[in-house]
């Protein structure tokens, strides 16, 4: 049975980064990783702009679970992690000064 993995993109006003994001994440799975099912959530924390909007109409596949209000980074990150499906969790962290 493959195994497979959460990958877990929060999003905050990322309209210019999610298309980037995905495909980043798609190839790896299309690739080097692909012997492992895969679901990628987005966790938008109570964006303003298109973030997962244009995500979601572009790839279908994409699952996006949203904040009702800005929980902040550590937040919207238990958001994406309770609703992960998959064995195991990947969480992409896009802040440069991590």
């Amino acid at each position: 049975m493959r195994k497979c993995i959460s990958v877990l993109t929060p999003c905050f006003n990322e309209a210019a980064n999610v298309r980037d994001c995905y495909a980043a994440v798609r190839a790896l799975f299309d690739g080097p990783l692909r012997d492992y099912d895969f679901e990628h959530v987005f966790c938008d924390n109570a964006s303003t702009d298109d973030s997962t909007k244009l995500v979601h109409d572009k790839f279908p596949d994409v699952r996006i679970v949203r904040a009702g209000k800005n929980l902040g980074f550590a937040g919207g990150n238990n958001l994406g992690i309770r609703a992960a499906k998959g064995s195991y969790v990947a969480l992409i962290n896009n802040d440069a000064a991590a």
